[in-house]
């Protein structure tokens, strides 16, 4: 730019540019005439983009709690905002569902060993599910934590506060500290409807420090039966690469819709493409009970029995060095009883006594083996219902 005017122009003899002569003048506004127009029409697409994809978000803010059972794609309730009637694109997916997707870092202290104590950090995902702040996440993502970050989508950072959990489902429910204006919830899909092969997007916080990652992938099966550390569940299975950390992340239809809550990965050097997710009907449910009561009715209190873990010898001799022993008397159970089975498998420790308990519902019965003095003989248990 110069003095004269709004170009500067050069020839091959670098001499400037002179507005006065008519010729160049012309082709300066012509010029200047494509470039203005280019940037008009290029922030005039941006502004119109930016008013559609935040009317579409608002649009998934407003039918967050809807479970549609859709009898064709123009059904669906954001087709004529998107304007093509059929599924969506990825990058259409991520624009609706990443906003709801948050990472969640946590702090455990952990206790004794020869180095004293420590704290131990842990990494994971969770899924907006109301704009007051409710996320649910999976259990073990939370389990046992002393404090609870949460990272939004835009970068926003808050604490959170536990709910409730559900182990059974290994789903847990946390709530933000801060208030947040303009939260956007999930949309809730319906998971009794999917097919195997239905196109799906994963979006998590893998490895705990790649917040917002974006996969791709199908639906490899819709009621696996699997048992994930103890827990019989049945899942939904995807190929959707899924990593640590994107535990409790979100599972997307070709909708933008919640469909899933990744719970689980099978990792070997032979195997990958393997990814699970707890169905969105399962994760709906015990995320409205949690937030109603505080806990999920029917599910079974692996605390009722009062039992300790020891690794010293019993008043008597006869009993083992190592295992789980009853405190008190407690219906069928004596003091000192020694719990060898539960269900028919060993139990050794309370984390094996409530991977028994929880694979039941409250009020079932359950066969636990025991060793009273040198006598070994079974009990039937009548699980009590948790409450709280």
């Amino acid at each position: 730019m110069d003095n004269k005017g709004f170009f500067y122009y050069e020839d091959r003899s670098n001499v400037p540019y002179n507005r006065n002569k008519r010729k160049g003048g012309n082709n300066a506004a012509l010029i200047a005439f494509i470039i203005v127009g280019a940037l008009l029409i290029s922030v005039l697409s941006a502004v119109v983009g930016s008013v559609v994809a935040g009317k579409r978000i608002e649009d998934a803010r407003n039918t967050q709690k809807a479970v549609v059972i859709y009898k064709s794609e123009t059904d669906h309730p954001l087709s004529d905002k998107i304007g093509t009637g059929q599924p969506l694109s990825v990058s259409q997916i991520v624009n609706i569902a990443k906003h709801s997707v948050v990472e969640i870092k946590t702090e455990t202290t952990v206790y004794g060993g020869f180095y004293g104590n420590y704290i131990a950090s842990g990494a994971g995902s969770g899924v907006i599910i109301s704009d007051d702040g409710h996320i649910i996440t999976n259990h073990h993502v939370i389990s046992g934590a002393d404090t609870i970050t949460i990272t939004l989508a835009d970068g926003s950072v808050s604490a959170a506060d536990v709910i409730g959990v559900d182990e059974k489902t290994d789903l847990a429910v946390v709530k933000l500290a801060e208030d947040f204006d303009g939260l956007i919830p999930a949309i809730i899909g319906d998971s009794s409807k999917l097919v195997v092969g239905q196109s799906v997007v994963a979006i998590g916080n893998p490895l705990g420090s790649l917040g917002g990652t974006v996969t791709d992938g199908i639906l490899s099966a819709v009621q696996r039966r699997i048992t994930v550390d103890g827990l019989e569940m049945e899942l939904l299975q995807t190929n959707a690469a899924v990593n640590p950390g994107n535990s409790g992340g979100g599972l997307f239809n070709c909708y933008g819709e919640l469909i899933g809550i990744v719970n689980a990965k099978s990792s070997d050097v032979s195997i990958e493409g393997i990814g699970f997710a707890i169905p969105s009907s399962v994760a709906d449910y015990v995320a409205k009970e949690i937030i109603e009561k505080g806990y999920v009715p029917g599910r079974p209190d692996y605390n009722a029995l009062p039992i300790v873990e020891i690794n010293t010898i019993p008043p008597f001799s006869v009993y083992p060095k190592v295992g789980l022993y009853v405190t008190q008397n407690t219906g069928s159970f004596r003091e000192y009883d020694f719990i060898v089975k539960a269900d028919g498998k060993p139990v050794s420790s309370k984390k094996d006594w409530q991977k028994a308990v929880i694979n039941h519902d409250a009020g079932e019965v359950m066969v636990v083996t025991i060793k009273r003095g040198n006598i070994e003989f079974e009990i039937e248990y009548t699980l009590p219902e948790k409450v709280g």
